[in-house]
Order: C-alpha cells, then sequence, then structure tokens
C-alpha cells in the first residue's frame, strides 16, 4: 500500500513493513543491498523498519516525515504534519479496516 510519493507498507506473516523511496543522485556504489550500480534518476526502497501493527507503522512513518524537513521552522513542520494526515485520511478505509483485523488477529494469537 503506497502512503504518498516516497512510503508504502507491506506486510508478510510476521511484519508490517515501512519501505522509503529514493532516488539516485549520482554514481551509486554496489551493496547495502544493491547489487549494481544504477544510473542517475532510477527509483529503488529501503526497508525503514518492521512492525507488529500497521499503526505503529504509520506513526513511525510520521517521525521520519517530520524529521525529514529538519525542523527548519514551526510552519514547515505544521505543513508536513497536515500533509501526513491528508495521506493517512486518504487511505481506503476497508484496506485499513483489513490492516487493523490483520493486527487483531495477530495480537490474538500471540
Amino acid at each position: 500500500m503506497l502512503l504518498g510519493n516516497y512510503y508504502k507498507i507491506e506486510a508478510d506473516e510476521l511484519n508490517v513493513i515501512l519501505s522509503q523511496k529514493h532516488t539516485v543522485t549520482g554514481k551509486v556504489r554496489a551493496g547495502r543491498g544493491r547489487k549494481s550500480v544504477q544510473p542517475v534518476g532510477s527509483e529503488y526502497w529501503t526497508i525503514v523498519g518492521y512492525y507488529s501493527t500497521v499503526k505503529v507503522a504509520l506513526e513511525d512513518m510520521s517521525n521520519y516525515s517530520i524529521r525529514d524537513t529538519h525542523l527548519t521552522d514551526l510552519k514547515t513542520v505544521v505543513t508536513k504534519v497536515e500533509e501526513l494526515r491528508g495521506i493517512i485520511q486518504s487511505l481506503d478505509e476497508a484496506t485499513l479496516r483489513a490492516a487493523t483485523t490483520i493486527d487483531t488477529k495477530r495480537s490474538a494469537d500471540e
């Protein structure tokens, strides 16, 4: 499930996985999950973290996004918070309900 332009959430049988999109701005050496040099402008995803629930993944995404503003001024931070609220509110309610059901079921199984 894409969250705006730079984040996505995926899940496996044990975790909710938050990933962030990056764009190559110069030569990139192989390593850190990339097996070859990528051309400038190409995009790739890196895993930010593994979470037990969608709610915790969304909270962490919000924290990362706010930190990415470098907290230059209050107006920038408020604008980013409003943008994040819009992204979260725009998520399909059925998808969130399904994710919450999975989280609840996972908690009950533990």
